[in-house]
């Protein structure tokens, strides 16, 4: 049925702006002081060491990551920042409960993993300047 369309169609370019786009929202909580100081006290009842600058660089990776793999730029960087980003969550916050409300941070987890492991793809600011 999809034939010829499917194969033309560059899927790791549509996931690519998916998940940045979203990743990106989740980091817009920086520019709420009110909703950053309720991360910052939540990231320390968790036992976050310095989560006064915790908080302020997990949003700020999440934000300007979630940018960079909408331009597909530096894209294997900002990935492995927030595979390890998503492995804090899934560690300290959900304990890897990944079926009791740890999921989101999971699949974002595997996703980020993947784009560390493949790169920006063809359409991508990477693939323009540098050929990866």
């Amino acid at each position: 049925m999809f034939g010829p369309v499917a194969p033309s169609i560059d899927w790791l370019f549509i996931v690519r702006i998916f998940l940045g786009v979203l990743i990106a929202y989740h980091g817009l909580v920086i520019f709420n002081g009110a909703k950053m100081s309720g991360l910052i006290e939540s990231f320390g009842k968790w036992g976050i060491p310095y989560s006064f600058w915790s908080a302020y660089i997990s949003k700020a990776a999440e934000f300007f990551g979630g940018v960079f793999l909408v331009l597909g730029l530096f894209t294997r960087l900002v990935s492995l920042s927030l595979v390890f980003n998503m492995s804090v969550a899934c560690y300290v916050v959900y304990k890897f409960n990944i079926f009791g409300g740890g999921e989101l941070a999971f699949l974002y987890l595997l996703l980020f993993a993947v784009f560390v492991a493949v790169g920006g793809g063809r359409v991508s600011l990477d693939n323009m300047l540098h050929g990866n």
